[in-house]
């Protein structure tokens, strides 16, 4: 029952019980003057009463007012701070493209300050001649194909290679928070070309021992500036199952990083999501986990599956290719945010790789993504010559 009914029905049945003990008053035959004493009394209970409802009323009456003056103040308040920001900040998205394209390449330009491109010894670095490369027997790739493979054997049977760095730019620290390890081989008569695991899956190459070299220069790298916080970024080394199947590769990259602390910490192996999930491997990552190396998972299905079975095995992160989490039809939008908030709920940080430029960057950005690394951001890579020899600085592992 409301209150207010509640307060008029109880003064009624006041009034009521008044009424009806007076009327026994009269009908037992008392006096005059204890009927009119009686009538006083009750009449002065009803207009206490009703004194005490009048000042709760009151008093209710002034506080909602006070309620009111306070929101109708917010408001205004609100309105004209609405008013100021949009006569300031009223832009279209051309111009909010623009600034946060500004932004962006003030974060490059930061990079590029703290991670200075030091020139190769002869060209300059030239993109990888395939996306993929495949032996061909004709055309102009057989060339091209040939010259990288016997680049990539010369750089294995002197077991060093030099360094490439693409930095993994975190959007909201505006800083570098890692870098992609890509390898720099020279083949003959060409300027030195950058190569990565997908580059390995040559004829004639072993990709494990690839890998493991790879693993050796970042942890060399890692090494020389052991010290200097400053330049303490991990650096990302891409690995794959046939590391993890190769048994002499794989004890060599378990007893580098088990004997020295400094790479075990810096180093993220990255490695296809299916590689760590399919069941095949838990040993081989059992092992890795034990010497302390982190993980980052590639081209995660968004399985719920396969994210509880990498976090089993100590997957620290996700990378993601930027064109799987743009170029979506609408319907797959909604697959996109639940894939994303999966990540978060796992507290596994999502890396989108391949950003092609800024109208990628800024449309992450909307989707939440913090950490990019792609050809934005290449030019901006770090050259390193230094982190060579890999084989010669652990040569007694």
């Amino acid at each position: 029952m409301p209150r207010g009914l509640s307060v008029v029905a109880s003064a009624a049945l006041l009034c009521g019980v008044c009424y009806y003990f007076l009327q026994g008053m009269i009908g037992s035959g008392r006096a005059l003057e204890e009927i009119v004493l009686a009538t006083c009394a009750a009449a002065l209970t009803l207009a206490a009463v009703a004194t005490a409802f009048s000042v709760m009323a009151l008093v209710r009456a002034n506080a909602s007012g006070q309620d009111i003056r306070r929101l109708a103040l917010s408001v205004e308040v609100a309105l004209r701070d609405f008013s100021a920001r949009s006569d300031g900040d009223a832009v279209t998205i051309g111009e909010i493209d623009a600034t946060l394209s500004r932004r962006l390449d003030a974060l490059s330009a930061s990079l590029a300050a703290r991670h200075p491109i030091k020139p190769a010894r002869s060209a300059t670095v030239v993109p990888h001649p395939a996306v993929r490369l495949q032996a061909v027997e004709t055309g102009p790739d057989a060339a091209a194909n040939a010259a990288l493979r016997a680049a990539i054997q010369r750089a294995l049977a002197a077991d060093r290679i030099e360094l490439d760095l693409q930095p993994i730019v975190s959007i909201s620290q505006g800083m570098a928070v890692g870098h992609e390890a890509f390898g720099l081989v020279e083949p003959t008569g060409g300027g030195p070309v950058r190569v990565g695991r997908a580059d390995f899956d040559l004829p004639g190459i072993s990709a494990a021992s690839c890998e493991r070299l790879m693993v050796f220069a970042a942890a060399a790298a890692i090494e020389r500036r052991h010290g200097h916080p400053g330049e303490a970024t991990p650096l990302h080394v891409a690995i794959s199952g046939a590391l993890l199947d190769h048994g002499s590769e794989f004890a060599a990259v378990l007893t580098l990083l088990g004997q020295h602390p400094a790479p075990a910490r810096s180093i993220i192996l990255s490695a296809p999501a299916d590689a760590i999930a399919d069941g095949q491997h838990g040993q081989a990552l059992a092992l890795l986990a034990e010497t302390g190396a982190r993980l980052a998972a590639e081209g995660w299905s968004g399985s719920p599956e396969e994210l509880e079975a990498m976090r089993g095995h100590g997957v620290s992160m996700l990378k993601l290719p930027a064109a799987r989490l743009l170029d979506q039809p609408p319907a797959s939008a909604q697959a996109i945010e639940t894939l994303l908030s999966r990540a978060a709920a796992a507290n596994l940080p999502v890396v989108a790789t391949d950003v092609a430029g800024d109208e990628d960057a800024v449309r992450l950005i909307d989707l939440g993504v913090n950490l990019m690394t792609g050809p934005r951001f290449a030019g901006r890579s770090s050259h390193s010559p230094e982190a060579t020899g890999a084989a010669e600085r652990f040569a007694n592992l």
